[in-house]
């Protein structure tokens, strides 16, 4: 199933997804897969805490899951009856590497509304998307239409907050919630592709009035215990997790 958009829009996503850097696919063992995104501090380590490895589910979703590496380990460690990667390209190696009889792979974009079943989604997964996407009141309305009564949704996001971009903007630089400012120019990338800013407040705020109730707010990288106590201070990005009211 593929979407019919301007080419340059699909130009700029693409332009961008080659140059990221080269995660674990369906290749990976699942130990490096843990290490690389649901160990302590990363941005999946929140999924644990909501979803159990002994309960069924009906559906995972995740938008943007690269080269499938996750979606591996949802579908080895946990029970899901059906697991639904979207991206905007897979290419045939990926598509090819899933072994996996439960996951599936399609093209789709978010910035329009996927083909998926209002209140059917038990798990919609987000992590490094929404700040990439054209209108993020767009993005939580779909969250809110595809998740179950009981759902849950985790979403990584940036925060434009910390001390180090307060500072920045202090000396008369642009803060940064990507990439070094200084490579913007030589990857000719604005902010790593980062189209939207957030903080701890918009978040909220977003979500109350598309009816999601925050559950958890998680940081992400080292000093945790730290980032817990001043999060808009301290935290360049976090986790979070929600649910519908």
């Amino acid at each position: 199933m593929s979407y019919k958009f301007k080419s340059a829009e699909k130009e700029f996503y693409l332009n961008h997804s080659n140059k990221v850097v080269d995660f674990p696919d369906f290749n990976s063992d699942l130990n490096t897969i843990f290490i690389n995104f649901f160990d302590k501090g990363k941005r999946y380590s929140i999924i644990k805490d909501f979803i159990s490895t002994s309960n069924k589910y009906e559906k995972l979703v995740e938008i943007g899951p690269g080269k499938g590496a996750t979606l591996k380990y949802f579908s080895q460690k946990y029970n899901f009856n059906k697991i639904i990667g979207f991206d905007l390209i897979f290419s045939d190696e990926v598509q090819g590497n899933n072994k996996y009889e439960n996951v599936e792979l399609l093209e789709g974009n978010f910035n329009y509304e996927i083909p998926v079943e209002n209140n059917s989604v038990d798990c919609l997964i987000l992590m490094m998307v929404i700040e990439h996407l054209f209108d993020p009141f767009h993005s939580f309305k779909q969250i809110e239409r595809l998740l179950t009564k009981d759902g849950f949704a985790f979403i990584n996001l940036p925060l434009v907050t910390s001390i180090k971009n307060r500072l920045r903007l202090l000396t008369g630089k642009l803060p940064e919630t990507s990439t070094n400012y200084n490579l913007w120019f030589d990857n000719k990338e604005w902010d790593g592709n980062h189209l939207h800013y957030f903080s701890l407040d918009s978040i909220k705020k977003i979500c109350k009035m598309n009816n999601l109730k925050i559950l958890s707010i998680r940081p992400v990288g080292n000093l945790l215990p730290l980032k817990k106590m001043f999060p808009s201070l301290l935290c360049n990005e976090i986790s979070f997790c929600v649910k519908k009211i």
